[in-house]
């Protein structure tokens, strides 16, 4: 190899952490766009069916959470779609504690 070519990478190679450090700032400017647009998009929709589903639950416990209100959920026309960023099943703890108020009927 000639010496030109071996300096010439040599000089690539030592400048590699400034481009490094240039792209790693552009992937935070844009992982901080992303997460804007992320905030100001409507919140996707599910059928009860499919919330049920998601939840590992029946269609009309969807509907009983609708109507109660512990369900985030909208009426488009003459049918309900739920928001799914409020559908979180349960944890092993609240499933215990709604088992223990069903079997005692009192809380903790």
């Amino acid at each position: 190899m000639k010496p030109e070519v071996i300096a010439s990478a040599l000089t690539d190679l030592l400048d590699l952490p400034s481009r490094l450090s240039n792209v790693e700032a552009a992937l935070r400017r844009l992982e901080q766009n992303v997460g804007a647009l992320a905030e100001r998009l409507p919140p996707p929709y599910k059928s009860p069916a499919e919330a049920a589903i998601q939840l590992g639950c029946s269609v009309p416990t969807i509907r009983r959470r609708i109507k109660d209100g512990t369900l985030r959920a909208v009426r488009i026309g003459r049918s309900w779609r739920v928001d799914t960023t409020s559908l979180v099943p349960p944890s092993e703890e609240q499933i215990t504690a709604l088992a223990f108020t069903a079997r005692t009927g009192s809380g903790k």
